[in-house]
């Protein structure tokens, strides 16, 4: 039952080796088609198949309670999205492209290639985690424990190997994904393809995003963050505006700097002024977003 996949074109490991991965179960309708095949049912269904994705893995892997039936899968490469009915499962997968950690290095991390860079350490693997994707985001109600990362859920702060590679994560509540719905998504240009939609953006989400987005190696620093945790949100003049966005350099919730930064139209659109739009970052706001131009009081603006 225990398969390993690879996937071919520009989808989901598309030139990666997806090796040793224990693959249990592997859809719920996997191949349903009568066919003597010779080898136990461990593919998706027609339409994943048709999209070259490999994505969960069943048994102790990433997503395994998941019930993956009736899946289209509309770009789920370059531009990884998952479509309406993937959303409602709360799939779990690497991205190509501009997914997760496509700048990053998971060091000390053990998941058989999970994507060029982004891998999750044995401890999560164990634990049945979800990720960001480019078009969706942290999808779910799992349950983040026995992993060593130092208060993932009301504190949302990221365990020391990845503080130090920029890392970026839901805050709010009880951590990634809680009780929130990801789907129907939009928010204008959330990086490149890593979109939020109109009720994450109510609950104050961050979210790392790859290439252009969210946790480029930047340095946000002379910023105090006062509650970044519970409801995540950044120091007291960010605060009225329930701001969030990533802090490079030491992960989520880390005394950084914010200097020099004026927020210009920073709802709808969710982009930073013109120095941050030079380091690439793009950043959400609570509620229905800042209204107008913002002037950080006290950050030497």
């Amino acid at each position: 039952m225990h398969h390993t996949t690879r996937a071919g074109g520009c989808g989901i490991g598309g030139h990666l080796a997806w090796h040793r991965i224990r693959i249990a179960a592997f859809g719920r309708n996997g191949d349903r088609s009568g066919e003597p095949t010779g080898r136990p049912r461990t593919r998706l269904n027609r339409w994943v198949q048709r999209r070259h994705i490999t994505a969960r893995v069943g048994g102790c892997g990433i997503g395994s309670p998941l019930a993956w039936h009736r899946i289209r899968i509309a770009d789920f490469g370059r531009n990884a999205r998952l479509n309406r009915w993937v959303q409602r499962r709360h799939i779990t997968a690497r991205v190509g492209g501009y997914g997760i950690g496509s700048p990053l290095a998971w060091h000390r991390i053990r998941i058989a290639d999970f994507g060029r860079n982004a891998r999750l350490n044995r401890w999560v693997q164990r634990r049945h985690i979800t990720a960001r994707v480019g078009g969706y985001g942290i999808g779910s109600p799992l349950a983040w424990h026995r992993i060593r990362i130092a208060d993932f859920g009301r504190n949302a702060r990221l365990n020391r190997w990845v503080q130090r590679r920029h890392i970026t994560a839901r805050v709010g509540g009880y951590g990634i994904g809680s009780p929130l719905a990801w789907h129907r998504i939009r928010i204008a240009d959330f990086g490149r393809n890593a979109r939020l939609n109109r009720w994450v953006q109510r609950r104050h989400i961050t979210a790392r995003v790859g290439g252009y987005g969210i946790g480029s190696p930047l340095a946000w620093h002379r910023i105090r963050i006062a509650d970044f945790g519970r409801n995540a949100r950044l120091n007291r003049w960010v605060q009225r505006r329930h701001i969030t966005a990533r802090v490079g350099g030491y992960g989520i919730g880390s005394p950084l700097a914010w200097h020099r930064i004026r927020i210009a139209v920073f709802g709808r659109n969710a982009r930073l002024n013109r120095w941050v739009q030079h380091r690439h970052i793009t950043a959400r706001v609570g509620g229905y977003g800042i209204r107008g131009p913002l002037v950080l009081d006290g950050l030497g603006c």
